[in-house]
């Protein structure tokens, strides 16, 4: 017979030792069901997992995924980049393009293959099958962080000819005085509030190796819109979209003294680019993307009225990003007038379609066949 200490000692060790264990089994248990049945993508944000970066201020984590509204797949590779596997050498006999740019370069919205630097891959291997296009666009990106990836990780891809992708929307005037972008827990955030503590970096560290924690804190995190990302700014236009497009049109103003100057970080970010390029041997070429405010009257409608229609020129940042790109001897490509009378090319989380993307490939394939330079590269 065990003695009463004995059997109380056994029984504190019981109520210590078990439950605990029980949980833990449970957890373990639920854990397995989520990795068997219902697997959690890395993204906190709606596209994607962003982790900090010294240079960039933040970048896609490698080897992640994530998704778009409308349930459309992100997949990101070794190089935080979304795009397939690929090596950094580069194949003998290989014509290398490397696209820079932001959201609309990563193919917000679309399935990868339907972005149009992969788009433009499959138009050029028609003619020319050594042809390889990578995508390194990257969502929330300006000039600035085009320009320090290129010259840190983008030239070792050894490009034959880099395309930067540029937004007028936001990709015109950028502000390097303002507040820096890092990333905390996955979400992009100003580095100037961003203090990551005990517990979040605990939330980080769970979350990057349990599917359940995935699942708990993308919930707690998710910001979901009011439409569907499918829908087209043909079907009709949204409240959201409004305020975005309304908060771009200062970069439609008539052109004035500081229209220049407030281009400064834009252009240096382009120069830095054709500088390195140059030197690595590769070309350049500027694909100016115009913004939804330039191609639909019905957005101009809903947004000003007739009198204030006169402050504004549609083509003012077109007109005067060539004139700059052409004092610098930069390539470019201007597909507004291309874009203009056509109808479903934006959908209304401000991105292009699939539509959208497939004619701006067209318009980058026709330029490239029409080139000499090109040309002579692919003899």
């Amino acid at each position: 017979m065990i003695p009463n200490r004995e059997r109380m000692k056994r029984m504190r060790l019981f109520e210590f030792v078990v439950p605990p264990l029980a949980v833990v089994l449970c957890l373990a248990l639920v854990e397995s069901l989520f990795r068997a049945l219902f697997p959690q993508p890395v993204a906190v944000e709606n596209n994607a997992y962003y982790i900090p970066d010294d240079h960039m201020g933040f970048r896609l984590m490698p080897n992640s995924e994530g998704s778009y509204f409308g349930h459309v797949p992100v997949k990101i590779n070794e190089y935080g980049l979304r795009d397939d596997w690929v090596s950094k050498r580069k194949p003998p006999q290989m014509f290398r393009i490397l696209c820079l740019g932001d959201s609309f370069t990563m193919g917000a919205g679309v399935r990868q293959e339907d972005s149009y630097p992969k788009v433009l891959e499959v138009l050029l291997r028609r003619q020319f099958p050594n042809t390889e296009v990578i995508n390194a666009g990257v969502d929330g990106w300006d000039t600035p962080e085009y320009a320090e990836y290129f010259q840190r990780e983008g030239m070792s891809f050894t490009p034959d000819l880099v395309l930067v992708g540029l937004f007028v929307g936001n990709d015109v005037y950028v502000d390097t005085t303002g507040q820096h972008i890092t990333a905390v827990n996955g979400r992009r955030v100003f580095a100037e509030t961003a203090t990551p503590g005990i517990w979040t970096r605990l939330k980080v560290l769970t979350y990057l190796h349990f599917h359940m924690a995935r699942f708990i804190i993308g919930r707690q995190a998710g910001e979901p819109l009011p439409f569907e990302l499918e829908s087209n700014i043909c079907d009709k236009t949204i409240k959201w979209l409004l305020a975005v497009q309304k908060s771009r049109l200062t970069n439609h103003e008539l052109e004035h003294d500081r229209t220049v100057a407030r281009m400064g970080g834009c252009l240096a970010g382009l120069e830095r680019i054709a500088t390195k390029a140059a030197d690595a041997g590769a070309g350049l070429l500027v694909v100016i993307i115009p913004d939804l405010n330039q191609i639909s009257p019905m957005v101009q409608s809903k947004l000003l009225n007739q009198k204030m229609k006169l402050s504004f020129d549609w083509e003012m940042p077109q007109r005067v990003l060539r004139r700059e790109l052409e004092s610098r001897a930069i390539l470019y490509l201007d597909p507004l007038h291309s874009f203009e009378g056509k109808e479903c090319l934006y959908n209304n989380h401000t991105h292009l379609t699939v539509a959208g993307n497939r004619l701006l490939a067209q318009e980058i394939y026709s330029y490239l066949q029409a080139s000499a330079w090109f040309r002579d590269k692919r003899q």
